[in-house]
C-alpha cells in the first residue's frame, strides 16, 4: 500500500525567513571579517619575516663585497707578479736578441761603410748611422739591411758629404720586427 501525504507542507513564517537570512549574513560577514583578519596577520608577518631576511641578506652581501674587494686587489697583485716575472724572463732573452740583430746589421755591411752608431729607443725605433765612400755603398747597404729579419721597415733618413775624403755619413731609421719574426729567424723558421 501505498501512502500519499495530501496535507500541504508546512510552510515558515516570514519572521522566521527573516531570522534566517539574517543568521546567515551575519555568519558570512563574520567568516568573511575572520578570513580578511587572518589574510591581513599573515601578510603583515610576512612582510616582517621578509624584512628580516633582506636585511640578512644585505648584512651577507656588505661581507661578501669586503670579500670581493680582497680578492680582486689579490688578483692585481697576483697578475702584476706575473707580468713582471714574465718581462724578468724576458730580459736574458732581449738581450740576446738585440746582440744578434747587431752582430747581423753588421755581418751585411758591404766593404767601404762603417757603422758609427746603433740606436734602439724604448717605442722599438732603430736608428743605424755609418759612413761610406759612395752613395752606391749607402744603398746597397739599406738593401742588406731591409732583408734581415729582426728589422722592418728601413728607410733612408738622411745623408751628407762631410771631409777630405768626400766621406758620406748616413742614416738609416725603422723599427725592431715582431718578438714572433725574430724567434722565427733564431729557430730557422718562417714567420707567417
Amino acid at each position: 500500500m501505498m501512502r500519499v501525504n495530501l496535507l500541504q507542507p508546512r510552510i515558515p513564517s516570514r519572521e522566521a525567513l527573516v531570522r534566517k537570512r539574517l543568521r546567515v549574513s551575519t555568519t558570512a560577514v563574520v567568516g568573511l571579517a575572520i578570513a580578511s583578519a587572518l589574510a591581513l596577520v599573515w601578510i603583515l608577518f610576512s612582510r616582517w619575516a621578509l624584512s628580516d631576511q633582506l636585511e640578512a641578506v644585505q648584512a651577507q652581501i656588505a661581507a661578501e663585497q669586503s670579500r670581493v674587494a680582497e680578492a680582486r686587489s689579490l688578483l692585481s697583485a697576483i697578475r702584476e707578479a706575473e707580468a713582471r716575472t714574465k718581462l724578468l724572463q724576458q730580459l736574458p732573452k732581449r738581450e740576446d736578441r738585440f746582440a744578434q740583430l747587431i752582430t747581423k746589421i753588421n755581418g751585411v755591411r758591404p766593404a767601404g761603410v762603417q757603422l758609427n752608431g746603433i740606436t734602439i729607443q724604448s717605442d722599438g725605433s732603430v736608428f743605424i748611422a755609418g759612413t761610406a765612400n759612395s752613395h752606391q755603398l749607402v744603398a746597397d747597404y739599406l738593401d742588406r739591411l731591409r732583408l734581415l729579419s729582426g728589422l722592418s721597415g728601413m728607410t733612408f733618413d738622411s745623408s751628407t758629404r762631410t771631409g777630405e775624403n768626400q766621406q758620406i755619413t748616413f742614416v738609416f731609421r725603422g723599427t725592431l720586427a715582431s718578438p714572433a719574426a725574430a724567434a722565427a729567424e733564431a729557430e730557422g723558421g718562417d714567420v707567417q
